[in-house]
């Protein structure tokens, strides 16, 4: 029998990918994955793998979605406002906060 056509469990597949075999459940319910099913388990052609692999995505995480790419907004000293006119609640940042009373008092 070729490499290709081995005959794979869940169980099996989710060991060589270190995931559980409900993410390889998912993966044969999403389409993403082949797989028959026989009885209520699924069997899996080793062939069925590897084309998953060879259609997955490459490149590195983060890649595509530009989320380092933009500066983070500079944060502001404290008694800074960022619109003119807003009001502080207290007016220096050395100021403490008013003392809580339990309630009832």
């Amino acid at each position: 029998m070729a490499d290709d056509d081995e005959i794979l469990l869940v169980s099996q597949v989710a060991a060589d990918f270190a995931v559980t075999e409900q993410t390889v459940r998912a993966w044969l319910h999403s389409g993403k994955l082949k797989g028959r099913r026989v009885g209520k388990a699924y069997r899996i052609l080793r062939g069925d793998v590897l084309a998953m692999l060879e259609a997955a995505p490459t490149g590195e995480r983060g890649q595509h979605t530009g989320l380092w790419e933009r500066d983070a907004p500079a944060l502001e000293a404290p008694g800074e406002s960022r619109r003119s006119g807003q009001k502080q609640v207290w007016p220096t940042a050395d100021a403490l906060s008013p003392p809580l009373m339990p309630a009832g008092e």
